[in-house]
């Protein structure tokens, strides 16, 4: 990425851009069957996704330090318990915004260990499954922050978002619920999710490294949202790094 590792030390502005071709080349295709994975949940039992063909399947990959991912949590756990029809399947990537905190992994154990953590204080309401060291699934799904697809029974996509949105995927399990083709949707736009500690406050998973890798490689409007934060800490945090700067 970049020429960055998968799991990066630090996140910039400007992997975007490229990651957004990446996943465009290289996400499973609209229309086309997505391909084959076996994974383990946190209490080590294997799931293969064929073994989920008959029924929708909802996959949306995310980490402990992804804003956006934690905030869409409780529209997400609402959807699973709308929909038991279809299988839940939330996957478990590399840290989008590592710190001193929560950095990025080099074994598996801190990654298992950061997927507790994302269990522990987030009632996900879905499998939690843990990708590789690599990236392996991840990578084959594209590979960007908060991706989601929706699969139909035969495990053709008929939804994918670089960025999940909860509306068009309830709308997209609705249609499949009424024996109806679905509208085959793709997007690369992400939908806003409001942080409810303020605006930056959920990069305090990472830590003071994750809020400022995050505010030194903005555009100035997003750095003057987390100039005027909700979020204490946050404003702290940027106004000690903007005061040491200007010394």
């Amino acid at each position: 990425m970049t020429g960055d590792s998968y799991n990066y030390d630090g996140y910039r502005f400007d992997f975007e851009a490229p990651a957004y071709e990446v996943w465009m080349a290289d996400a499973p295709a609209l229309g086309t069957e997505a391909p084959d994975f076996e994974l383990v949940d946190l209490d080590g039992r294997r799931h293969r996704l064929a073994d989920l063909r008959g029924r929708p399947v909802v996959i949306e990959f995310g980490s402990y330090t992804c804003p956006i991912f934690c905030a869409q949590v409780p529209s997400m756990r609402a959807l699973a318990l709308g929909h038991p029809e279809a299988s839940f399947l939330a996957i478990y990537a590399r840290e989008a915004h590592p710190g001193e905190i929560t950095g990025p992994h080099t074994t598996m154990e801190t990654k298992v260990e950061a997927a507790r953590r994302l269990a522990r204080d987030e009632d996900l309401g879905r499998t939690l499954l843990v990708d590789d060291l690599d990236g392996r699934v991840h990578r084959a799904y594209g590979g960007v922050w908060d991706p989601a697809f929706v699969l139909d029974g035969s495990g053709r996509v008929v939804l994918r978002r670089a960025w999940n949105d909860p509306v068009q995927v309830e709308q997209t399990l609705d249609a499949l619920r009424r024996n109806e083709v679905p509208a085959l949707i793709e997007s690369i736009e992400m939908v806003p999710v409001a942080d409810a500690g303020g605006m930056g406050h959920g990069l305090l998973r990472g830590g003071e490294k994750a809020v400022l890798d995050f505010y030194r490689s903005m555009p100035a409007p997003v750095k003057g949202l987390l100039e005027n934060s909700h979020s204490e800490d946050v404003r702290r945090i940027v106004a000690t790094a903007t005061a040491s700067a200007k010394d």
